[in-house]
């Protein structure tokens, strides 16, 4: 009985484990705000084919939240901002990719 026990309960940790999904955890700390910045969510190599999640819009220093179904076993995160964040029509920066679960800044 005790080794049926351990083995139930030995398999119901390895299932949670399993199905256990992280996260991808966006934030800007870098400027006090940046005129315009755009995030993407999706599996396409081109970030701009990708579902935008955010923006584009202005985005202040502080900012953070987490995009569900994101990191190692969903979707990436892309993100693009103002080349200068000091000028306004500057342009966007190149996208940066966020694959991991866990804390990502956007630079």
């Amino acid at each position: 009985m005790k080794l049926m026990k351990a083995m139930l309960t030995a398999t119901a940790i390895a299932a949670s484990s399993q199905s256990a999904k992280a996260d991808i955890t966006l934030f800007m700390e870098a400027w006090e705000s940046l005129p315009q910045a755009e995030i993407t969510q999706g599996k396409h190599e081109d970030c701009a084919a990708n579902q935008v999640v955010f923006g584009p819009a202005l985005m202040s220093k502080g900012f953070r939240k987490t995009f569900p179904g994101t990191g190692a076993n969903g979707d990436d995160l892309c993100y693009r901002r103002t080349a200068d964040p000091l000028h306004p029509d500057s342009g966007w920066t190149m996208w940066g990719r966020c694959s991991t679960d866990g804390d990502c800044e956007i630079r």
